[in-house]
């Protein structure tokens, strides 16, 4: 076999290897999971998990990768993810004020709200419930737009985990 390939290359030919690079345009932004198609925000959830371990892993040597059940935090990450997505979507000039340290504009809708950006760079609200004895969750809810699919979802699933017992159980 040996023979056979020192036959096919003389000492003159080389063997050119190219390495192919192709540009990626960072500002595209076209999701690659499209939510309208899911009926289950816990399912684009561990999707998007999943979708994050294997880029993760393909940057990994074969024997250090993750092969085990996806973690509660690599969740939790997915879903800080989908609420950074839409934030900016809705909250954007907000957003971009808090950034910078300026106030927000006097028509914005959330200015009552006390809105800050956490170290994460998620919006949360402050107010009175600051004093209160309450976890940080509790004491400084995310903020997520209204009647977009993402918040139909994520009211959806929190409906069903309480066992559709209403409004009042949901909204806990």
């Amino acid at each position: 076999m040996k023979d056979y390939l020192r036959r096919l290359l003389t000492k003159k030919e080389e063997l050119n290897i190219y390495q192919s690079i192709i540009p990626v345009n960072p500002q595209n932004e076209e999701p690659i999971l499209d939510i309208n198609d899911f009926s289950s925000i816990s399912k684009v959830f561990r999707i998007t998990a999943w979708i994050r371990r294997f880029i993760n892993n393909l940057k990994l040597k074969k024997e250090d990768r993750i092969k085990t059940p996806l973690s509660a935090e690599e969740i939790e990450e997915a879903e800080e993810i989908w609420i950074k997505k839409v934030q900016p979507e809705n909250f954007g000039i907000d957003i971009n004020c808090l950034e910078e340290n300026k106030n927000l504009p006097k028509d914005s809708k959330i200015r009552d709200l006390n809105p800050f950006l956490n170290e994460k760079g998620i919006l949360r609200i402050s107010g009175r419930l600051q004093q209160s004895t309450l976890s940080y969750h509790k004491k400084h809810p995310i903020l997520i737009p209204a009647k977009i699919r993402f918040t139909e979802l994520l009211v959806k699933d929190a409906h069903e985990k309480v066992l559709h017992s209403g409004v009042a159980d949901t909204l806990i």
